[in-house]
């Protein structure tokens, strides 16, 4: 009898669990199914995501925008400037870029001792020199990147950046005082900070996901490239006087001017592209 009264308490137990787990499986289904309703509701009342494309226009749909986005909707007077067609071209530009700014950003190392034998500055005065134009390449590549993003036309920053360390390269080699030489060489840093991230984003662009790798790769190749070149041949040349259509120039000086027109060719290059 004991026995009896066992097993009809045990069956009773495993009918209420039983009970309590289809009760909870039911429970749970009717969760899921509310939560699915609900996100459906919020996806058909979600308005589409949008984004602003290089030519300020606004472009709905996340797949639709990155297929036309890498297709390349900035125009420069009515073509395609960043279309994938135009890759090559386009990375070819990038790497000279980078390889003339890799020029540039070693004219100063490479002629320290000249400066300072010819215009007299101090070994402080030549530190200030080369931390105004770092300090101000920093802070500027900030500016570009927004500008970039805000919609203005990467190749007119690019081709404005190109423009304007030319320009300020070629005034370098003809001033001799330090109070100019400062602003100049924090101009130059401002002018340089614009390829960094302009050049980032139209590789992004312009580059096939299995050879971005490498574009990468060639543009930082590029940039040492230049910085080697300038450091070697601006220093064996930098305190050896030059003559010139019969006048005689500072080696330094020839190579600023040097290194600040094949800047501006560069320039003219980008424009008529």
């Amino acid at each position: 009898k004991g026995h009896a009264i066992l097993h009809s308490k045990l069956g009773l137990a495993s009918c209420a669990v039983r009970s309590s787990e289809r009760a909870y499986t039911h429970v749970r289904q009717r969760s899921q199914w509310h939560r699915m309703r609900r996100r459906k509701q919020s996806s058909e009342t979600r308005p589409k995501p949008t984004c602003t494309m290089g030519n300020g226009q606004e472009q709905e749909g996340v797949e639709m925008c990155l297929a036309t986005k890498g297709q390349g909707l900035e125009s420069e007077n009515g073509q395609n400037f960043l279309h994938k067609g135009n890759s090559t071209r386009i990375l070819t530009f990038v790497y000279l870029v980078c390889l003339i700014e890799g020029l540039d950003i070693s004219l100063l190392p490479a002629s320290l001792k000249a400066l300072e034998s010819e215009t007299g500055l101090t070994p402080t005065m030549l530190g200030v020199l080369g931390m105004s134009q770092g300090v101000f390449q920093s802070v500027s590549g900030l500016v570009w990147g927004s500008m970039a993003d805000r919609g203005f036309s990467r190749k007119a920053l690019i081709c404005a950046g190109t423009l304007g360390w030319a320009i300020l390269t070629i005034l370098m080699g003809m001033v001799n005082s330090f109070g100019f030489l400062f602003v100049l060489r924090c101009l130059n840093g401002f002018a340089l900070a614009s390829l960094g991230p302009i050049v980032q984003s139209v590789i992004s662009d312009v580059a096939e996901p299995d050879e971005r790798g490498l574009a990468f790769g060639i543009t930082q190749l590029s940039w040492n490239l230049g910085m080697g070149v300038s450091s070697i041949g601006v220093t064996a040349v930098s305190q050896q006087q030059i003559e010139i259509l019969g006048t005689h120039f500072t080696g330094w000086r020839v190579a600023y001017v040097l290194i600040g027109m094949l800047s501006f060719i560069l320039f003219v290059g980008l424009v008529s592209f």
